[in-house]
């Protein structure tokens, strides 16, 4: 992927909320395809490991209570995403670039990404 490429020296984090989205997944797979479930339980931990995990701290559950403030509860995950990237001056890489225009970070989808 060019983007990662481009950017793998600069440092990367997880939002810890991703994580947990994550390991969400993990679990809803567990009795259905207990396989692919460990798979990315595997990666879940690797994550975890890796030091790269970047908190919930308080400045980003205000900020995300901010912006969430009169979104619908769905797009709780995404606000604080979008707010942990906002308080420590991040951009938001993901190809759901649409949950995340509403939110005025800085937003790129690695997979239209051209150098």
């Amino acid at each position: 992927m060019a983007w990662y490429a481009a950017h793998e020296a600069t440092g990367m984090g997880v939002p810890a909320v991703v994580l947990f989205e994550i390991q969400m997944g993990v679990e809803n797979l567990r009795e259905k395809d207990p396989l692919r479930a460990a798979q990315f339980d595997w990666w879940a931990g690797e994550i975890e490991a890796s030091g790269d995990v970047v908190p919930l701290n308080a400045a980003a559950a205000r900020e995300a209570a901010r912006l969430l403030n009169t979104l619908p509860m769905e797009m709780m995950a995404d606000a604080m995403i979008a707010a942990t990237a906002s308080v420590n001056g991040l951009t938001v890489a993901t190809r759901n670039t649409k949950h995340f225009d509403k939110f005025g970070v800085p937003l790129v989808n690695p997979f239209h990404y051209h150098r």
